[in-house]
């Protein structure tokens, strides 16, 4: 349930947990290869909002508003000494974190990596919780505002909670990304390598995205038609997704899509290194190829379209 600025993990008529009301979680054990039930007897719960428990995390985004609901997963984790929920932006989460800088609890403000997880509790030794067992139960939908540094939780719908349906949904929702993140310019999704651009399309921009259970970014932009106010630089666009790429350093990934470039139809060819978040596509047309820059974009015509993949976690 969510009521005012509180999330708790609770039975289906939203009665708190107890030793005669437990949820019951399979969990890894202690012993590789083997499992068990555990059962969560306790209250849990977590404030959000400003001055709250989770307030001051940024969770890998960038300090701006994120306006639009992002997927946050709710995972249950066999602790060193007792057991506990907690939520990630990683719907893949199998363990804790490699390091105790990979995790905070309630109250700490140090969740900034998109691969962090936070523990719905206080109280506890982070280095004592490395590498512990955890699995993926279920989904909320929250948002940021600088004002406060705080996240809020979206209203409660068919998409959240525990359970794999609410699983399923959340994986198959298209998500907008919000302007202004993740090094984007203040209203696009999109910058030049030198920090601005003064490149508009109107009336389309649209970027969004969906989040497998694997971990991969599905990043769709949609821009058209240039209104023609931008012009000139001829330095490389940067289009932004929700997510850094994850692999081994140098490695890239590719995708697919077609542009108007001084009104000519040409292939577009997006890559994203591993270690961005941002995709730097070439073109390429029966006379001519290169980057997209702004300057490319010279006739109030040209739009870009594009889809790529690429794994977050």
């Amino acid at each position: 349930t969510y009521s005012g600025s509180t999330l708790t993990i609770t039975d289906e008529a939203g009665s708190a947990l107890s030793a005669t009301n437990p949820c019951c979680v399979g969990l890894p054990g202690a012993t590789a290869g083997q499992n068990g039930t555990v059962a969560f007897t306790s209250a849990i719960s977590s404030t959000f909002g400003a001055t709250s428990d989770t307030d001051g995390n940024l969770f890998g985004i960038s300090e701006a508003n994120w306006a639009n609901p992002m997927p946050w997963f709710i995972h249950f984790c066999r602790g060193s000494a007792s057991n506990y929920a907690g939520l990630s932006r990683n719907p893949v989460r199998y363990e804790t974190g490699d390091a105790a800088g990979d995790m905070c609890q309630e109250g700490d403000t140090d969740c900034d990596a998109q691969g962090d997880l936070f523990i719905m509790t206080t109280g506890l030794t982070l280095a004592s919780e490395v590498d512990m067992p955890c699995v993926t139960v279920g989904a909320i939908r929250p948002t940021y505002a600088t004002a406060g540094n705080a996240w809020t939780v979206s209203t409660l719908g068919d998409t959240d909670g525990i359970g794999s349906d609410r699983l399923a949904k959340t994986f198959a929702t298209l998500w907008t990304m919000p302007v202004g993140q993740n090094g984007a310019e203040a209203g696009k999704t999109f910058t030049e390598t030198d920090g601005a651009t003064d490149l508009v399309f109107d009336p389309t921009n649209l970027t969004t995205y969906r989040l497998a259970s694997t971990g991969v970014v599905s990043l769709q932009h949609y821009h058209g038609t240039q209104n023609g106010t931008g012009a000139g630089d001829s330095t490389a666009i940067r289009w932004f997704g929700p997510l850094v790429a994850a692999g081994t350093a140098g490695q890239y990934y590719s995708g697919s899509g077609f542009a108007g470039v001084n009104t000519v139809y040409s292939t577009a060819l997006p890559n994203i290194v591993v270690g961005t978040s941002y995709v730097v596509p070439g073109y390429v047309n029966a006379a001519v190829g290169g980057s997209l820059t702004a300057a490319a974009f010279a006739n109030t015509a040209d739009y870009l379209i594009f889809n790529i993949d690429y794994p977050a976690f």
